[in-house]
């Protein structure tokens, strides 16, 4: 099966870090290889794009999914990062 394709809009000039949050790691892959991800994030335009996955549960091993989960991971990011714009594909 080929790899989906994704487009994103042009980002506007003001606009220089965005948080994108995906909420599964299997959601988060396919688009972080064909923006050219390195290191959970990837340059589109003059716009750096930060990727923001909660991670797997350490008991379980499965996606950490929910919105204490989503919550968390988002207001640390936002806080370390204070980023232009967020987008939340989750």
């Amino acid at each position: 099966m080929p790899d989906p394709t994704f487009t994103l809009p042009t980002v506007p000039a003001r606009v220089r870090r965005v948080l994108l949050f995906v909420a599964l790691r299997s959601e988060a892959e396919p688009i972080a290889r064909v923006l050219g991800a390195d290191g959970g994030s990837a340059r589109v335009g003059d716009a750096v794009v930060e990727f923001v996955v909660p991670g797997v549960d350490p008991t379980l091993g499965i996606d950490r999914i929910g919105p204490i989960p989503a919550a968390t991971i988002l207001t640390r990011a936002i806080a370390r990062g204070r980023p232009d714009l967020v987008l939340n594909m989750g």
